[in-house]
């Protein structure tokens, strides 16, 4: 079970029930992965999938930082992207996206193992580090399979 102070990470609300843009880690014991490190947000625009990236909502009223969407369909540079979604988070629900160690990420193409990946430019999807002037926002651990969430370390701590 991975819980941040004592709210597992799955959780999802249609009321806060952490600090909102809060960062946390989460230990992974009894192994030799990194710690999994999570942001505290809320859903706005459109809903979130398991893999999906989550992109900032761009405002002037400072909340930004902790209100997200899908990424969109134009690709971003990684400090657009806030986190990649674990599991569903409904729209203007509240929930936890990851933003470092190991995850899924939904992939376009089939990047090989070891590839860095960046914004895809297709909403929501990661894809290889052809253009890595974007900045990476992870690296893929398995075969990708085209729209496929697969598991990656995700570097997206800021």
């Amino acid at each position: 079970m991975r819980t941040v102070s004592g709210i597992e990470v799955t959780t999802v609300s249609t009321t806060a029930q952490f600090p909102v843009g809060g960062v946390f880690s989460v230990a992974q014991p009894g192994t030799d992965l990194p710690p999994s490190v999570w942001r505290y947000v809320k859903c706005v625009t459109t809903a979130l999938a398991a893999g999906d990236l989550a992109s900032y909502l761009l405002t002037t009223d400072g909340l930004g930082k902790s209100h997200v969407l899908k990424s969109l369909a134009t690709a971003g540079h990684k400090a657009s992207i806030a986190g990649v979604a674990q599991h569903a988070i409904a729209l203007l629900s509240y929930g936890f996206i990851q933003i470092g160690g190991v995850g899924v990420v939904k992939v376009a193409g089939t990047p090989a193992v070891g590839i860095g990946l960046v914004d895809s430019g297709t909403t929501g999807v990661a894809a290889a580090a052809a253009d890595v002037t974007k900045g990476i926002i992870g690296m893929n651990m398995v075969v990708g399979n085209s729209g496929a969430a697969v598991t990656c370390i995700i570097t997206l701590e800021q």
